[in-house]
């Protein structure tokens, strides 16, 4: 079978994937904090498959150290993106800011 690793993968993708969604739905209101890491299980799935599954492990990878300014370059540029999403959400008035917490957050009963 020549995607055997392939389909290995996804395999690995579906049981990680299915016990993060199962594990929040048991916790009910807690149940946001597993799906923190759902955005996590392709890289973790595709780690499992490499090291365990395929039998070039990283070697075919290409992987190396890059310049320290490369690193730095592209943080910032992650970083202004961000910056620039929330800049444009408060403009529009999707994001209200309560910088001194006067505004309460649920309305009492």
């Amino acid at each position: 079978m020549k995607h055997k690793s392939l389909i290995i993968n996804f395999i690995f993708l579906i049981i990680i994937c299915a016990g993060l969604v199962v594990g929040a739905c048991m916790m009910d209101q807690h149940g946001a904090y597993p799906v923190q890491g759902y955005m996590m299980t392709p890289v973790i799935a595709a780690l499992i498959t490499r090291l365990f599954f395929y039998k070039p492990s990283f070697k075919d990878a290409n992987l190396r150290i890059s310049f320290t300014r490369n690193y730095l370059k592209y943080w910032l540029i992650g970083l202004g993106i961000t910056v620039l999403s929330f800049l444009i959400y408060t403009l529009l008035g999707d994001i209200q800011w309560d910088l001194f917490g006067q505004r309460k957050m649920f309305a009492s009963a």
